[in-house]
Formats: C-alpha cells, sequence, structure tokens
C-alpha cells in the first residue's frame, strides 16, 4: 500500500511505495531529500510518486506523467575526508594566526616606550638621518625578543596550516584564507626585513 505524506521542505504531498518506509526519498516538487514515514500521514489521494534517493535504477516515465528524478549523486568519501582535514587545518591556523596577532601586538607596545626613552636620551633635536637609526635598531629585553620569536614561529606553523587547509578545501573555507593572509604577511615582513638588513649592512 502506498505511503503518502507531506514533504517537510515544502509541504507538497508525496506518495512513494511502501518498500521505501523508512528510507529517503527526492521530493519531485523541491528536490530535497526527505525521510518517508512508516505509515502514511495523509488521506489517500493522487499524488506524485518520489524515487527514493537510494534508487540506483535508471530513470523511466513517472507513472503520474512527470518528468523522472534524477538519482541523488552520493559525494565522494575521499573529498569528504580531505575537505574535513581542510577544515581541521584551517581551525589549527586560526589559532596560530590569533597567537600571532597578541604576540605582536605585545611586541609593538613593549617596543614603544623603549624607542620614546631613546629619543628622549637624545642631547639635541634630532635629524633624519638620527631619527632613522633609532627608530631601525631593535629593541632589547626579554619579553620583546620572546614575542617578537613567539609570533614569529606560530607565523610559519600558521602559513603550513593555512595552505594545507586551503589546499584541501577551498569554498567555504575563511578560516584557512584568513590565517594564511594573517600569519603569510607576518612571515613576508620577517623576511623583507631579514633581506634589508642583510642589504644596509
Amino acid at each position: 500500500m502506498p505511503i503518502q505524506f507531506n514533504c517537510a521542505s515544502c509541504g507538497q504531498p508525496i506518495e512513494v511505495d511502501d518498500e521505501h518506509a523508512g528510507r529517503v526519498a527526492a521530493c519531485p516538487y523541491c528536490q530535497r531529500v526527505v525521510n518517508v514515514p512508516e505509515n502514511s500521514t495523509l488521506a489517500p489521494l493522487a499524488a506524485p510518486l518520489a524515487r527514493p534517493a537510494t534508487d540506483g535504477t535508471d530513470a523511466g516515465d513517472s507513472p503520474r506523467g512527470l518528468p523522472p528524478i534524477p538519482p541523488l549523486e552520493q559525494p565522494d568519501p575521499i573529498t569528504q575526508m580531505a575537505a574535513a582535514r581542510g577544515q581541521i587545518f584551517g581551525r589549527n591556523a586560526l589559532v596560530c594566526a590569533v597567537l600571532v596577532v597578541v604576540m605582536f601586538s605585545t611586541s609593538l607596545l613593549l617596543a614603544v616606550p623603549i624607542v620614546l626613552k631613546r629619543l628622549a636620551d637624545t642631547t639635541s633635536q634630532p635629524n633624519a638621518e638620527e631619527l632613522s637609526r633609532i627608530l631601525s635598531q631593535s629593541p632589547q629585553g626579554p619579553w620583546y625578543m620572546a614575542s617578537m620569536c613567539g609570533a614569529t614561529i606560530f607565523a610559519l606553523v600558521g602559513t603550513i596550516y593555512g595552505l594545507l587547509s586551503v589546499r584541501l578545501c577551498r569554498r567555504g573555507n575563511w578560516r584557512g584564507w584568513l590565517s594564511l593572509l594573517v600569519c603569510g604577511a607576518l612571515v613576508a615582513w620577517t623576511l623583507l626585513s631579514i633581506v634589508l638588513q642583510s642589504v644596509l649592512m
């Protein structure tokens, strides 16, 4: 005896064979996958026959003259696994990016008083060359060095995680893209400063 029920998505009446009770079927109206109840929830009426999502037989003409519904494509499990790993890498990269921002901001807050003290220690009004020399000198101090080293290390790790995340899952992976932008910017800035220092020395 056919099972008749309303689609949970669009509310249209659906009729399926009783052999599909407890399985899923594709709604012929909205194409959404819905659960088939064990028993009919509607009074018997002329409802279109829905094709079960797990039915792999060739689509013929619908018994009620409706166009055949193509079978639902099952996602590739390897692709799903790669996307899940990409999301995990993206979360790890986002943690690294947050740590980079915190440590880099801490190093800047520690560097400002040191630079201001150096400017105050100058006997006269510093000219452009002396001001450039003071600003180019790296502030010394254990907390400053620790925060800069930590930011650099987490930036490298976050860049690697971000690249892996974006490679495995590109669509909807805002964590990976954002982390790659933040961590990659600090890595690029660090490499550029090393190159400039080696050229100027």
